[in-house]
């Protein structure tokens, strides 16, 4: 299925040599461009000579190991977040997620977080061809190029039907990082030790996040965000990445995930900050997400410790009925979990905003089926908005209003057609059957451990963008393909034996049939 690199010794070389001048062309371009600015002097001379010297120097790094590139990747994809009013030092951090065009008008419309990938893509292919590897596609290997395979089929039908090439660009990219993601890890986690410091650098970069929301909470917004319509809740996935270290910190714990020294204290120190951020934002879509990862949870410790999760289940069950007997009737930021419930139970007792989205969504959702029932096997392709049956209030600060909905889920779809929607639905739910088996065969409670948050992360994920904007976001995408890529590399990573990988995929054919019948059903007609 994957074929051997059987390079010549002469094309050895040759790699090689052009290893070394790709380092030492990075190194003499830094070098000169910095030594250029150091000629008129001044202090901002100084740091500009610094910074790039630094530059310089994790390029080199990441050409000569390009898993420090992917560690990276993950780190700064979670700590640090797009441009936010009122925080002067977002400016600095959204420098990672911003094309370069836009944030230095250097005239290349890519982020540096995708010019990492780049970079450390193409540091791994020169490894592969000079050590001679084999290129693994892990578990779900197959799935992930068909997936692929159906993005390219959107951007190139989108562009045959006259769409908007940048717009399409600006759609496909994020969910080809998935697939670059994918990949990466699977052929550089190699492992053990590099997959427990790559969930180091996942958590570690979703700590940092925490700390920076209370900060930001604090010192720039006063104790006062404006809730899901002001600037401190604009960032929408950030709802979601909070409320998944949350989870996965309560999992670690659990689960017997390292020492439960370091488990408590961080608990104690990065679980209370992310909750007032996020309750602060307001998101009702992130805490739908999280009554679902929390069912992930309980379900992993059923099948790891089952006298546990006796213990704790009554305890969880006691103390949810007594915050939603006290929440029910409130619309305070401390009812959060509980107006996304009501959302779907008892509509009428939301407040003015809260009806005022369900209505945008509801007839954004009527629009996007209409939209798919006009080409529904072959999609519209990206760069394409969807037809507007019932008008829409435009959102002059969102210039991809009308392309990517808040239904995303249906959104893949509309791009990519009936074959890209029912292979989507497949490798989710492929990935989540082999993560409940993988949480059962694990040896260890770190090997558990690392697969749950591969599952909480997907389960989240799902339900957020069913009602928000989330697979068309880069940052998410490059943790969806974080999370396949842990699940398509775990079973040879946890030292599984050769029968029980076997057995986690029997159930391939049933699971992707099941699937095909349930996204070809027919959809409903329309009021």
């Amino acid at each position: 299925m994957w074929t051997d690199f059987a390079p010549s010794a002469r094309q050895l070389r040759i790699f090689g040599n052009v290893r070394g001048m790709a380092i030492a062309l990075a190194f003499t371009a830094g070098v000169w461009m910095v030594s250029d600015r150091a000629l008129s002097g001044g202090v901002r001379t100084t740091v500009l000579l610094i910074a790039g010297s630094l530059l310089v120097a994790f390029c080199a790094v990441v050409l000569w190991k390009p898993v420090v590139g992917l560690y990276s990747a993950v780190f700064f994809d979670l700590a640090m977040e797009p441009q936010i009013a009122h925080d002067p030092l977002s400016k600095y951090t959204s420098y990672f997620q911003d094309d370069l065009n836009t944030s230095l008008h250097a005239g290349i419309a890519f982020s540096p977080l995708e010019l990492l990938l780049v970079l450390t893509g193409v540091s791994f292919v020169f490894h592969q061809l000079l050590h001679r590897k084999k290129l693994r596609g892990g578990t779900l290997g197959i799935p992930v190029m068909i997936f692929g395979l159906f993005l390219l089929w959107g951007f190139v039908y989108g562009f045959l039907t006259h769409g908007d090439v940048k717009t399409a660009l600006f759609e496909v990219r994020g969910p080809f990082q998935l697939v670059l993601i994918y990949f990466l890890l699977c052929n550089l986690i190699t492992t053990r030790e590099a997959l427990n410091r790559f969930i180091a650098a996942l958590l570690g970069g979703g700590m940092v996040l925490a700390v920076w929301g209370i900060v930001r909470f604090i010192v720039f917004f006063h104790g006062h965000g404006g809730g899901p319509d002001g600037a401190f809740g604009s960032i929408h996935e950030d709802a979601v990445f909070l409320l998944f270290l949350v989870t996965v910190l309560f999992a670690r714990l659990m689960l017997g995930a390292g020492s439960v020294r370091r488990n408590v204290t961080y608990l104690l120190v990065f679980v209370p900050p992310a909750i007032i951020v996020v309750l602060e934002m307001q998101r009702r879509a992130a805490f739908a997400a999280l009554f679902f990862a929390i069912f992930v949870l309980g379900f992993a410790l059923f099948l790891r410790n089952r006298r546990l999760f006796m213990h704790l289940a009554p305890i969880v069950i006691v103390l949810s009925l007594v915050y939603t007997a006290a929440f029910w009737h409130s619309n305070s930021k401390w009812a959060g979990p509980i107006r996304a419930l009501r959302s779907q139970t008892a509509s009428s007792t939301l407040n003015a905003r809260d009806t005022s989205s369900d209505i945008y969504r509801i007839n954004e959702m009527y629009d996007v089926r209409y939209t798919i029932m006009t080409s529904p096997v072959l999609g519209i392709g990206y760069g394409h908005p969807f037809i507007m049956i019932r008008p829409l209030p435009k959102l002059s600060w969102w210039p991809f209003q009308f392309y990517e909905p808040h239904a995303e889920i249906m959104w893949v779809w509309m791009t990519t057609g009936a074959g890209g929607f029912v292979a989507f639905l497949t490798l989710l739910s492929l990935a989540l059957q082999r993560a409940g088996a993988l949480i059962r065969q694990a040896g260890s409670s770190n090997g558990a451990f690392v697969c749950v948050v591969a599952a909480i992360y997907i389960v989240m994920l799902i339900v957020f963008s069913y009602v928000d904007v989330g697979l068309a976001d880069k940052r998410t995408e490059v943790l969806l393909g974080t999370a396949l890529g842990v699940i398509g590399m775990a079973p040879a990573l946890l030292g599984l034996p050769v029968a029980v990988r076997k057995r986690i995929r029997t159930v391939q054919a049933a699971s992707s049939a099941a699937t095909v019948r349930v996204a070809a059903a027919p959809m409903k007609e329309l009021p």
